[in-house]
């Protein structure tokens, strides 16, 4: 079953902070932007900024960020690791599935296909952003959709019995890049 807005309203009293009641949907709940990012290149560095303007990888912007890696100023992301500005509780009864929204894809930003949460998952969301052509994004602004699946029963393990992403805040990259080779 997906939780429609009637059971979406008591379902964020309780499992997502900070509440926004204006953006539940008739069957999601739109997610927002938080200020929190990595440029996909130097995922080391966490950066803040209330807007962050991605450029689309074309030769123009691979020779500005190869000047600038030579000459220490600031390149032009293409892609980045962004989070949801909301924490989200998923029950082990239920799962959820996060979509961009459709104004943003419209204006030229791409996400990928990694839009699963399992049954147990606490934690902001980890966003990877691409851009079609040059856009400008703003902290707050509403950016995913997530919709919440309930299940039969709950799951033998939750996610947080395995998960590598427990309770995880601001754009987390991925495990494997401190513990490969």
């Amino acid at each position: 079953m997906i939780y429609r807005d009637i059971e979406l309203r008591k379902w964020i009293k309780t499992n997502i902070s900070p509440i926004d009641s204006a953006c539940i949907n008739p069957a999601s709940i739109d997610l927002r932007l938080d200020r929190w990012w990595r440029d996909l290149e130097e995922p080391d560095v966490v950066r803040t900024s209330d807007y962050i303007t991605l450029y689309p990888r074309t030769l123009r912007v691979e020779i500005h960020n190869w000047f600038a890696k030579l000459l220490k100023i600031d390149r032009k992301p293409t892609a980045i690791l962004a989070s949801t500005l909301e924490r989200v509780v998923i029950e082990p009864y239920e799962a959820a599935s996060i979509k961009l929204k459709s104004t943003p894809t419209r204006e030229g930003l791409g996400h990928p296909i990694a839009d699963w949460v399992d049954p147990g998952f606490i934690g902001q969301l980890t966003l990877m952003l691409y851009a079609n052509k040059e856009i400008t994004l703003r902290a707050g602004s509403r950016i995913v959709q997530m919709v919440i699946f309930k299940l039969d029963g709950s799951v033998a393990n939750p996610y947080g019995t395995q998960g590598h992403y427990q309770n995880q805040f601001g754009p987390t990259p991925s495990w494997r890049a401190n513990n490969e080779g």
